[in-house]
């Protein structure tokens, strides 16, 4: 095959590439829109029949009722001109209550009756608390987020608690990054050195603008209020206080790549200099990033039960020849940032699409994890092989032949851990439980298949200490494409095998999990906090009639908002853990 054939091949292979993406974007946007009506609507028969659709409106007074197991229930929702009778079978959210906002998904039955499959609720957020306060609330953003009854490090973290703040906290953290630079960038060219610090500065006013004109922090209430509101119950935890800020340090972080990034393009350099300047800031600030998502998934997960799905993945990249094998590192590489790029805009369409429509009144509707999934999966099944076989290929053109040698061993037991392991479970067999083992055992068998390759001398001999002699980058990469591997094992088995049971129980109650382990609710107990009143539940955790551990779950009346939420309790394990 010429040159020319195998540019033409390869964008024949993109542009099917793209195509494919863009059915699948399609097809999972007309599979997976949910609109939303108001109860007029829905009065009305604008409503569509036998398929799920959003209402919303406020609950109306002395609506709510429940059968006698307390998880089948109904209420009215009304939008003050018609109303529309909801029934659920299920846990409320904290914050539903009669009088307050409720948006319900699901579908509508000939009866008339709007049967829903999930209830979410709001808050009203102009509250005020009883209490007077010692304090100077002349300023909205401490106003609007703050009290006295506040513990002090969630009035620290209050000051980012919302718009204003938190553009407020990204510039403190852009002049850091940029005093940071001008101090240890002494090394670099004083012309390269002088562009990046202009574009920094640039990048600056342009910040100090936006929050000046439209999010300004510093705005008065005249006549100050005697007290503040409260920071949001959700923003209430430890994790809150160190998130945000290490989040903003990677985020802002990367307006130094930018700033090097548009230097470069000033003085027409991106040599191996050039790239050895910005590493180390672009490595601290991906970081800082890593460590703000880690800590952000693991509180979504105590606070919100979300599973947390976030992770990063460093791709390595490199300047390529004129002409390369279609089979080739380079290629690898090209494909690899095409799917990622086609992802990136296929959830950034799914997030946007209904903000635009709504924004045109063109209608209300929600992009949910269906159409994620539809989209995202397809798309990561290839990357996922892309990712075990790119270290392994050769630049310019690798031979199929022995590449597929080399990796089938991985292949090979990959598989057999793929089949075979879902036996184990107590469960039917499911062939995406199967599908997703084995995507994460390839990519983990692609390190140790490359690590193998670089332990071996030119002799054929295994030598353990020749790892030692692998650049720092390359140990980066390996131990990014681990953290995919458990990624997508993680995502895997809880997927998988989670159990969720919903029941109404008593002081005294058993609760069957499983074979062998039950529940007990033991006792209520109250108990105060510093700024919450809160009810307490402990379960006992019985194994084999021993307890083994217990739970201890809250509800959470805040004071100033008056708010209730919940305190999940949890029992940790190595191999799986009680919600």
């Amino acid at each position: 095959m010429s040159p020319r054939q195998k540019r033409l091949a390869m964008v024949a292979g993109l542009i099917t590439a793209l195509t494919v993406a863009l059915a699948l974007v399609l097809n999972a946007f007309q599979s997976n829109l949910v609109f939303f009506f108001t109860p007029s609507q829905v009065a009305n028969g604008e409503a569509p029949q036998g398929k799920s659709f959003r209402i919303g409106g406020l609950v109306v007074p002395g609506s709510l009722q429940r059968e006698t197991d307390g998880l089948k229930l109904q209420f009215a929702v009304t939008d003050q001109a018609k109303t529309v009778q909801v029934h659920f079978q299920g846990i409320l959210p904290d914050l539903f209550k009669e009088g307050a906002g409720v948006v319900a998904q699901g579908m509508m039955q000939a009866d008339g009756r709007f049967m829903a499959k999930e209830v979410l609720a709001k808050h009203d957020e102009n509250y005020m608390p009883p209490e007077a306060a010692e304090a100077d609330f002349s300023i909205q953003l401490v106003a609007s987020h703050s009290n006295r009854d506040l513990p002090f490090w969630y009035r620290v973290a209050a000051s980012w608690g919302s718009h204003e703040g938190s553009m407020l906290l990204w510039i403190l953290m852009l002049a850091a990054w940029t005093a940071a630079l001008a101090a240890l960038s002494g090394h670099l060219p004083q012309a390269m050195r002088a562009r990046v610090l202009a574009v920094l500065g640039a990048v600056s006013i342009g910040f100090y603008l936006f929050a000046l004109l439209t999010s300004n922090p510093f705005e008065r209430v005249v006549p100050a209020p005697i007290n503040g509101r409260d920071l949001n119950p959700l923003l209430q935890d430890p994790g809150m206080v160190f998130h945000p800020p290490l989040l903003y340090m990677g985020y802002v972080g990367f307006s130094v790549a930018f700033a090097f990034a548009i230097a470069g393009l000033i003085e027409g350099r991106f040599d191996s200099a050039w790239a050895r300047w910005v590493r180390p800031w672009t490595n601290v600030a991906w970081g800082f990033l890593s460590l703000g998502i880690c800590l952000g998934s693991f509180w979504a997960y105590y606070e919100l039960g979300w599973g947390g799905w976030w992770f990063w993945d460093p791709v390595e990249n490199a300047q390529a020849s004129q002409a390369y094998s279609l089979l080739s590192r380079e290629s690898i590489l090209l494909a690899n940032n095409i799917l990622m790029v086609v992802a990136m805009f296929a959830v950034l369409l799914g997030t946007l699409y209904p903000l635009i429509l709504d924004s045109l009144d063109m209608g209300k509707i929600s992009v949910g994890p269906p159409y994620f999934d539809a989209v995202f999966v397809p798309l990561m099944l290839p990357a996922l092989f892309l990712m075990a076989v790119g270290p392994l290929s050769r630049w310019r053109d690798t031979p199929v032949l022995p590449l597929a040698q080399r990796m089938r061993w991985a292949f090979a037991a990959s598989l057999v851990i793929a089949l075979l392991l879902p036996l184990t479970a107590d469960s039917d067999y499911k062939p995406m439980t199967a599908l997703g083992l084995l995507m994460a055992f390839w990519v983990a068998g692609g390190v140790a298949m490359a690590a193998f390759e670089n332990m071996k001398t030119p002799s054929g001999a295994v030598d353990l200490s020749r790892l030692a002699l692998q650049p720092g980058s390359w140990w980066g990469m390996q131990l990014a494409h681990l953290g995919v591997a458990a990624f997508v094992l993680g995502v895997t088995l809880v997927n998988s095998y989670e159990i969720e049971i919903e029941k109404k129980l008593s002081p005294g109650d058993v609760l069957k999990i499983e074979e062998g382990l039950s529940l007990r609710y033991a006792e209520t107990t109250a108990r105060q906090g510093p700024n919450y009143e809160a009810i307490q539940v402990r379960f006992e955790l019985i194994r084999d009639q021993k307890v083994v551990g217990e739970l201890r779950p809250e509800k959470r009346r805040y004071k100033a908002s008056n708010m209730v939420m919940t305190e999940a309790g949890i029992k940790r394990s190595v191999l799986g853990d009680l919600y």
